[in-house]
């Protein structure tokens, strides 16, 4: 048996998010402390419109997950190998020792600016649920200027779409016409996609100027859904922001490396859904409160 831990990415964000952990666990306060008072303030009382900003739901969402994640450590549960979903890849770099919390909060800050330099009025991401096959032809067929690329690969019936303008605008609204299931994102741009390369480049700078550490443990790149040691850590990094996510990939990669449990740490349970989704067989548990931590410890410790 073999135990995985997922942290979560952005989209999940909400109001409040943190606070019971804040409150009620002193590893997971401490880690909140270490962060900017304006940090705090947004994930406890801030508005859903501050928190949909990408400058705010960056840093916000890594501070919820890494305090979880210390809160996970004081139950002493074993973990062979770690993958983050998008931002979640930075947690799960932090938590493997690649940079510290000070370093991580400070990339994903920056992080989130840069990207938000990178958006448009007219962009946007929507999860699109349906045979692979017929969202990929659909793509293809759409017409229209902007653009429109699939980037999340996150389930064998889910697909993240990313675009802009017309393009991007006509296929939501031809998905729904071939009965496909369309979400929109509550994120403000055309993230992993080309419209994000100017921001790649600016944290790939940002990172050749960090002394950057190798994984303590295996940690799954969201865009090779191979392990990162030994590999290039700044290129890996720097083009996950820019390129596709290929979790479900990721995630079958992680079983045939012997994981049967995922335990997903951050916000919400996305990744416990989508895990379960491309193999019913593992078992998937979630730690983003204190009553799901002591769930969790229960199932893994008794």
């Amino acid at each position: 048996m073999g135990t995985a831990l997922v942290f979560s990415g952005q989209g999940a964000q909400k109001p409040g998010m943190g606070l019971d952990l804040y409150e009620n666990n002193g590893a997971a306060r401490a880690v909140f402390e270490k962060a900017p008072t304006e940090i705090r303030r947004i994930c406890f009382s801030g508005t859903p419109d501050e928190l949909a900003l990408t400058h705010n739901t960056q840093p916000c969402v890594y501070t919820v997950t890494m305090a979880a994640f210390a809160a996970f450590l004081t139950k002493k549960i074993p973990y062979d190998m770690a993958a983050g979903f998008s931002l979640g890849e930075y947690a799960a770099l932090t938590a493997s020792g690649v940079f510290d919390f000070e370093t991580g909060i400070d990339l994903v800050t920056k992080r989130g600016a840069y990207m938000a330099e990178c958006a448009s009025e007219d962009s946007g991401m929507a999860a699109v649920l349906g045979e692979r096959e017929t969202v990929l032809r659909l793509i293809e067929q759409s017409e229209g200027g902007g653009m429109l690329l699939p980037v999340n690969y996150n389930a064998p019936t889910q697909i993240v779409v990313a675009g802009s303008g017309q393009r991007y605008q006509s296929f939501i609204k031809t998905a729904a016409e071939n009965k496909l299931k369309v979400i929109s994102l509550k994120v403000s741009g055309a993230f992993h996609s080309p419209m994000m390369q100017p921001a790649s480049a600016k944290i790939r700078k940002l990172l050749g100027s960090l002394t950057l550490h190798a994984p303590r443990f295996p940690v799954y790149s969201n865009v090779t859904a191979k392990d990162m040691c030994g590999g290039d850590l700044i290129d890996l990094i720097a083009r996950q922001t820019m390129s596709p996510v290929l979790w479900e990939q990721t995630v079958r990669n992680m079983i045939a490396a012997g994981a049967d449990r995922f335990i997903e740490i951050g916000v919400g349970s996305t990744l416990c859904g989508l895990i379960r989704k491309i193999d019913r067989s593992v078992e998937v548990y979630n730690i983003d409160s204190c009553a799901s931590l002591e769930k969790t410890a229960a199932a893994f410790l008794n």
